[in-house]
């Protein structure tokens, strides 16, 4: 899928300039727009090492969001921090 000029900036105008955050299982996720790529990105906030995810649509960026927490549990660098 190919996000639009117009998807984009309906997007921006739904969740204003701060854009939406996601939230799972304690953690927030960025969400950003990348027109150039055509796709949704961001990164799991406030923990280390850098986590980043992508996705073409809002539901599958969630899903990345998720799957980047998961893993970033099962690997036991939550409890490091």
């Amino acid at each position: 899928m190919v996000l639009t000029e117009k998807q984009v900036v309906s997007y921006v105008l739904e969740f204003g300039a701060d854009m939406k955050v996601l939230k799972y299982k304690g953690y927030s996720g960025s969400v950003e727009i990348s027109s150039e790529d055509n796709c949704f990105f961001g990164q799991v906030l406030s923990v280390e090492p850098l986590i980043n995810y992508e996705g073409e649509t809002e539901a599958e960026l969630s899903l990345a969001f998720e799957e980047a927490v998961d893993d970033y549990l099962a690997d036991g660098k939550a409890a490091k921090q």
